[in-house]
């Protein structure tokens, strides 16, 4: 998140990392209040693309393609 948000990247959760995820970053709010009954919390999308832009150096990228396919 550090980098996305052209942050130094330490890892650490520091004031300038907190500042930026108290901003919202679409429609969809990360943590839903509970409610007694729920609304509309389904995507309006039925079909889901992603990229992955860095693969870590922990394991091989088909390791991390297939895992990925797997989820999704």
């Amino acid at each position: 998140m550090q980098q996305f948000f052209g942050l130094e990247a330490t890892g650490q959760l520091d004031n300038s990392t907190l500042a930026i995820m108290h901003i919202p970053r679409c429609g969809v709010p990360d943590v839903q209040h509970l409610r007694a009954v729920p609304q509309r919390s389904r995507w309006m999308k039925r079909y889901l693309t992603y990229r992955i832009y860095n693969y870590t150096p922990d394991m091989k990228r088909e390791d991390v393609d297939y895992i990925f396919q797997k989820a999704f």
